[in-house]
C-alpha cells in the first residue's frame, strides 16, 4: 500500500531567513510523500522562493496574495493529502524523521487528529519540558480542555496531524472563524479517535513577536459536560428535604486508619442530633473493624456502620490507581457516596483529618439552594500562596480567573438525591478516568472542575482548615469542624507548626486524649515523664511536642525547669495552659539527676520514664511500645539504644539494630555500665519501674549502681526511640 500523503502547509509571515530554516526542515524530512504548500499575504512570491519552488515542484508550491486571517484556510482548500499539518515560519520540524514518527503512531492507532508538545527554541538553545503525561494519551471532550491548560500545542492550529476528511467535516470556514483552540477542541469532539502523543515533533521558536499562545479562558465553554446534562435534562425543580438524623460518610484506609477513632470520638462527643457514619473501605484489620462496635455501646444517639466497597466499585478505584501514583486512595471513595448509599437522600462527607467540635445539625439543614454539594471555599490554594505571581497558583492554573471560588473537598455535603436524578456517577466516573493524569490534588481536583458553578458555598466555619488562623483567625467556639490540611497531622509529631494553631492542635489531641482513655483496659498503668529543659533552645519544645503527641492514653508529663526561667518560658506556659496532662514544675539543681528527683514526688505513675535535655522520643508509639515490652516480660527496667543527631554535621549516629527485646538480668550492675554505649550510665532514657526508685539518693556518687541493683528484672529494647541532640560547642 502506497504511503499516505501528508500536505504541509507552512504560512509564510516572517522575515526570510526564518521561512528559509522551516522550509529547509520541511523538505529535508525523510518521509518522502508529502507535499509542501507555501501560503503567504505577498501581492508574489520573493525570488528565492520561486527559484526553489522551481527546484522543488513535486514538493513545494506557493499561494500569494491570501488574505492574512485566511492562509491556513488558503492552504487546506489546496491540498490533496490524506493528511494535513499546519506551522508558520517560526515554527519548524525537530528532527528529520518528525513527520515520519508523528504518522506512525498515528496509523499505529488509527488516529485521525493527533497532538504533540512543542520544543521551544530561546536564544539558540532547545528547552524540552517534562510533562508527567502517557506517552499515548487519547483525547476527548473530558481532558481536551485540561491539556490545552498544560500545553501551549492545544492553543494553535500547528504541532499538529490531522485528516483532511475531518477538517473538510468540520468546515474549512471554522479554521478562519473559530480560534485555534476552538477548532482544536471541535476536532477533539469531531475526531474518531483524537490522541496526544508525547513525542517533541515540532519547534516553536520564542521571539517578542511569537510568544508561546497563552490559554484563553473566556473560549472554555465548561470545564466539564455537567452543564451540558443539566441543560438536556432539567424539567422541573427536585426540592430535597432534609432528613431528620445525620449520615455521615468517612473514606478510610491504611494511611487515615489511625486517625479514625478520635474523630467518631469527637462526633459522638459533639453531636446532639442521631448521627449514623458510615465507615467506608477496601480492606481494614479486623481488629480496627472490631473497635467500630464500641461506638456504638457508648453514645446513644451514634451509629457506626461499617461499609465495604463493593466489587463493581473496586473495579473501578483499581482503573483510578493505576492511572495515578498515590499511595492511598480512600479519598476518591466519596465520588461514589450517592450509588454507595442508595437509601440516602442527603450525605455529610468528611475527610479523616478532621474533628468535629461543635454539633452538626446547623450544617446539616443548610440550604444547598438546589446545588449538588455544598463545600467551604479553600483559601489556602486560591488565594494564600507563598508565590508572589498568581500565575503559579494552583487554583489560578486549574480554574483561572474563576480560581477564587476552588473548594477543598476535606467536607462537602451532598444532595445525593439530586445527584441520582441526573445520574450524575455515570458521567463523573469517566471525566476522572479521562482527566486523573493531569491532576495535583487528586479527586478535589475533579469536583472542582466538574461541579464548577453547581455548588454553595458554605461559611468557612463548616470546614476550617488550621491554615485559616494565618490569615482570617476564627475563635474555636465559632468552628464546627476543624481540618487538619497537609504533612503536618495532629497525631504526629510536629515540630514546625506556628503558635497560632496550638489551641486547635491541643482540642485535637484532648479528644484523642479522652478517646484512648475510655477505651484503655482499667488496669492500664500510668507513666510519668520527667523532662529536663533549658527553655532558652528551641529542642525543648521538641521535646515537649514528641511527647504531647504519644498515643499512650495514662500519660502525665513533667516539664523541670528552672524557677527563675518559667516567667520567661511564655511558649512553655501556653503550652501547660492548653494541656492538662502537661505541667511544668520550678526545680533548682546543678544536675538533672538533682531536678529529676526535686520533681519526682510530684509523680503519680506505675512507671516513670527519664529525659534529659537534648532527648525526644522519635515516634508518637514509643510509650505506648515501652509499656508493652514491660508487660510482656514482667520487667523492672526497659533500656533502650539512643540515636544521637550532630547538628553541625546534620547526622544521626547510632546503631541500626532489630526491635528486637533482650534479658539482662542475669549482668550485674558493673557488667551493665558498658553495654549499649554508656547507655547504663545514667537516668537518662530508662523506663523504669516507681516503686525501684524508693530511697534512692539522686545525688550519690554511685547512683547508678544503687540504681541498677534495685531494678532485678532488667530488659533491653534494642531500638533506638529517642534522639538525642549532640551539644554544638
Amino acid at each position: 500500500m502506497k504511503p499516505a500523503l501528508i500536505s504541509i502547509i507552512i504560512a509564510g509571515t516572517g522575515n526570510d531567513s526564518n521561512l528559509k530554516h522551516c522550509l529547509d526542515q520541511a523538505l529535508s524530512q525523510s518521509y518522502a510523500n508529502r507535499e509542501i504548500i507555501v501560503v503567504s499575504p505577498l501581492p508574489a512570491p520573493p525570488s528565492w522562493l520561486q527559484n526553489l519552488a522551481a527546484q522543488e515542484k513535486i514538493k513545494l508550491s506557493v499561494l500569494p496574495k491570501a488574505s492574512e486571517k485566511d492562509l491556513y484556510r488558503a492552504g487546506a482548500l489546496e491540498a490533496k493529502g490524506a493528511y494535513l499539518t499546519f506551522q508558520n515560519s517560526l515554527e519548524f520540524f525537530h528532527q528529520p524523521d518528525s513527520l515520519e514518527t508523528l504518522l506512525s503512531s498515528a496509523e499505529q492507532v488509527k488516529s485521525d487528529f493527533t497532538i504533540s508538545p512543542f520544543v521551544t527554541l530561546k536564544n539558540k538553545k532547545l528547552l524540552y519540558t517534562y510533562y508527567e503525561v502517557s506517552s499515548i494519551q487519547p483525547l476527548n471532550t473530558n481532558n481536551c480542555i485540561r491539556f490545552a491548560q498544560k500545553f501551549e500545542s492545544f492553543r494553535t492550529l500547528s504541532g499538529s496531524l490531522i485528516q483532511r476528511q475531518l477538517l473538510l467535516d468540520l468546515g474549512l470556514d471554522q479554521l478562519t472563524t473559530l480560534s485555534p483552540f476552538e477548532v482544536k477542541l471541535a476536532l477533539c469532539q469531531h475526531a474518531q479517535n483524537p490522541y496526544f502523543f508525547d513525542h517533541f515533533i515540532f519547534v516553536w521558536e520564542l521571539t517578542s513577536t511569537h510568544p508561546l499562545p497563552s490559554f484563553d479562558w473566556e473560549s472554555v465553554p465548561a470545564f466539564s459536560p455537567l452543564p451540558s446534562v443539566i441543560k438536556a435534562h432539567q424539567n422541573t425543580d427536585f426540592p430535597t428535604t432534609v432528613p431528620p438524623r445525620i449520615s455521615i460518610a468517612l473514606g478510610v484506609d491504611a494511611g487515615v486508619s489511625d486517625a479514625l477513632g478520635p474523630l467518631l470520638f469527637s462526633i459522638g462527643t459533639n453531636c446532639t442530633t442521631p448521627v449514623d457514619v458510615y465507615v467506608i473501605y477496601e480492606q481494614l484489620p479486623t481488629s480496627l473493624l472490631k473497635k467500630l462496635t464500641w461506638f456504638n455501646s457508648q453514645f446513644a444517639q451514634l451509629k457506626v456502620i461499617p461499609t465495604p466497597m463493593p466489587a463493581i466499585d473496586r473495579e473501578l478505584l483499581n482503573a483510578f490507581k493505576q492511572a495515578t501514583d498515590v499511595p492511598y486512595i480512600s479519598s476518591y471513595y466519596r465520588l461514589f457516596l450517592p450509588q454507595l448509599l442508595p437509601h440516602l437522600d442527603r450525605v455529610l462527607y468528611l475527610d479523616a483529618d478532621t474533628l468535629v467540635i461543635h454539633d452538626l445539625a446547623e450544617l446539616w439543614h443548610y440550604d444547598l439552594k438546589g446545588k449538588f454539594l455544598g463545600v467551604v471555599r479553600d483559601e489556602g490554594i486560591g488565594f494564600f500562596s507563598i508565590h508572589p505571581e498568581r500565575k503559579t497558583w494552583w487554583a489560578d492554573q486549574l480554574l483561572g480567573p474563576h480560581a477564587t471560588n476552588y473548594f477543598n473537598a476535606g467536607m462537602i455535603l451532598f444532595d445525593c438525591a439530586l445527584w441520582r436524578r441526573y445520574s450524575i456517577s455515570l458521567y463523573l466516573y469517566q471525566f476522572v478516568l479521562d482527566t486523573i493524569q493531569t491532576y495535583v490534588l487528586d479527586d478535589q481536583d475533579a469536583l472542582n472542575l466538574f461541579f464548577y458553578n453547581f455548588v454553595t458555598l458554605l461559611p468557612k466555619r463548616f470546614n476550617y482548615v488550621t491554615k485559616f488562623f494565618n490569615k482570617t483567625p476564627l475563635p474555636l467556639s465559632e468552628i464546627t469542624v476543624l481540618h487538619f490540611l497537609g504533612h503536618e497531622k495532629p497525631w504526629r509529631m510536629n515540630f514546625n507548626q506556628p503558635q497560632n494553631q496550638w489551641p486547635a492542635i491541643a482540642t485535637y489531641r484532648t479528644i484523642a486524649h479522652k478517646y484512648q482513655q475510655a477505651i484503655a483496659p482499667a488496669n492500664q498503668p500510668r507513666v510519668s515523664v520527667l523532662l529536663d529543659t533549658d527553655p532558652t533552645t528551641d529542642f525543648s519544645l521538641e521535646s515537649i511536642e514528641s511527647l504531647l503527641s504519644q498515643d499512650y492514653p495514662v500519660l502525665e508529663i513533667f516539664v523541670l525547669v528552672e524557677e527563675a526561667e518559667i516567667s520567661t518560658s511564655n511558649s512553655l506556659v501556653t503550652l501547660a495552659k492548653l494541656y492538662d496532662w502537661l505541667t511544668l514544675v520550678p526545680v533548682t539543681g546543678t544536675t538533672a539527676e538533682q531536678r529529676w528527683q526535686a520533681a519526682l514526688a510530684q509523680t503519680h505513675g506505675d512507671f516513670v520514664l527519664f529525659l534529659g535535655r537534648h532527648d525526644r522520643l522519635v515516634d508518637p508509639k514509643v510509650i505506648s511500645q515501652l509499656v508493652q515490652h514491660q508487660q510482656n516480660n514482667q520487667a523492672d527496667l526497659v533500656s533502650g539504644f539512643r540515636v544521637a543527631y550532630n547538628p553541625k554535621t546534620n547526622e544521626f549516629i547510632g546503631p541500626a539494630n532489630p526491635s528486637t527485646i533482650t534479658d539482662l538480668s542475669k549482668l550485674n550492675p558493673s557488667e551493665l555500665q558498658p553495654y549499649g554505649v554508656g547507655e547504663y550510665q545514667t537516668l537518662t532514657g530508662q523506663f523504669v519501674r516507681r516503686v525501684c526508685l524508693h530511697d534512692l539518693d539522686f545525688s550519690a556518687p554511685d547512683l547508678m549502681l544503687r540504681f541498677l541493683a534495685q531494678t532485678p528484672k532488667r530488659i533491653h529494647w534494642d531500638f533506638s526511640f529517642r534522639h538525642h541532640l549532640l551539644p554544638t560547642e
